[in-house]
């Protein structure tokens, strides 16, 4: 699904969206809708202890090999918030 349709889906729905392209959540924001990224879901699980700090840091690292772009200043503030 492209972001423009997931964005249509989250209007239509009043549901939050799950997207980290820099554009649709830019859309989305000015459209009100309640958004959450990558990071967002894997600090909601290290919170509800489905993932330890361990495993989030190898998913990352993971999604980082595979050419998943997150900023080192986002990084190092998430993983500031789980500790």
């Amino acid at each position: 699904m492209r972001e423009s349709e997931a964005i249509s889906l989250a209007v239509e729905k009043k549901s939050p969206l799950i997207i980290d392209e820099k554009k649709g959540r830019k859309i989305a924001k000015n459209l009100g809708i309640e958004l959450i990224g990558l990071l967002g879901i894997l600090y909601l699980n290290y919170k509800k202890g489905r993932l330890s700090k361990k495993e989030i840091r190898e998913f990352i690292d993971n999604a980082l090999l595979i050419g998943y772009r997150i900023s080192e200043k986002l990084l190092k503030q998430f993983f500031e918030n789980i500790d």
